[in-house]
């Protein structure tokens, strides 16, 4: 230990005896961490504050899950979606669209999964003076299990994702980036980026790739 860590040690001793002795000794403060006589909760009703504040936590616990699975439903009752079937947004979102993360300077791309029902292969384009694709491809938690595009496994070449299930046994053939999932169902969402000199309708012609 250096000088410095020693000399700082023996102060911070020293104070705390100091302190303890003091609060020992006036009489005021009781020993073992227990309230001063007569002081009063500041919560008339514990009871209650704790069933409020474990439902808060389950609300904020849950909302990663309960928000992909709202804009599944929404696809699937408002747009006849299914599961793998491509969504791509005509142009930027706005207020309609009621996402908490989206921005209206980029088309979106999403689709949902389901892999109880077999592995899934998405495809992507290779980036190009055409566009890119930048995303993620999360777990039911919206937690990411893959990037994509330039950023992602396949560095702006394109290629091909091979997502199985948790606990997949089955040979995995070569060609593909193969990522394991973590949870049976999955979401997409990725952004079509503008290139530069292009417009966003060459954006989302480039999505039909």
């Amino acid at each position: 230990m250096s000088k410095v860590f020693k000399t700082l040690a023996v102060v911070i001793c020293a104070n705390t005896m100091c302190l303890n002795y003091s609060m020992a000794q006036d009489g005021k403060e009781p020993l073992s961490g227990k309230p001063p006589a007569g002081t009063k909760a500041s919560v008339t009703d514990f009871d209650y504050q704790i069933k409020y504040q474990r439902a808060f936590e389950a609300i904020i616990w849950s909302m990663p899950m309960t928000a992909g699975y709202g804009y599944r439903r929404g696809a699937v009752e408002g747009a006849g979606y299914k599961d793998n079937d491509i969504i791509y947004m005509s142009g930027g979102a706005t207020p309609l669209m009621e996402t908490a993360t989206s921005n209206s300077t980029t088309p979106y791309i999403a689709a949902f999964v389901d892999l109880r029902k077999s592995p899934v292969i998405l495809e992507i384009p290779p980036a190009s003076a055409e566009g890119s694709i930048y995303g993620q491809v999360t777990d039911a938690w919206q937690v990411t299990i893959a990037d994509i595009g330039p950023s992602g496994e396949d560095g702006g070449k394109g290629g091909k994702y091979l997502f199985t299930a948790p606990g997949y046994d089955k040979p995995i053939p070569g060609g593909y980036f193969h990522i394991v999932s973590t949870s049976n169902r999955l979401f997409f969402a990725f952004r079509s980026i503008v290139a530069p000199g292009k417009t966003e309708k060459d954006a989302i012609a480039y999505v039909k790739n």
